[in-house]
């Protein structure tokens, strides 16, 4: 798994990130991922599916430089 922003400053200068919103949301995926991957949890895939991280403000499926 891994999980960046095109224009994430923060991340490309290898800062930690503190802000509330974005913890919660890297806790979200990496619950849903550890548990469908590696517990195999089949009700977690709804949660990493396309349709549901196209819904998502600001989250978009799919390999960088794609779309």
């Amino acid at each position: 798994m891994f999980i960046a922003g095109s224009n994430d400053d923060l991340y490309t200068e290898n800062a930690l990130i503190f802000e509330p919103a974005t913890v919660q949301r890297l806790r979200h995926f990496a619950t849903a991922i550890f548990g469908y991957y590696l517990q195999g949890k089949q009700e977690y895939a709804e949660y990493i599916s396309e349709e549901a991280i196209n819904q998502l403000e600001g989250m978009l499926w799919g390999m960088y430089g794609e779309n």
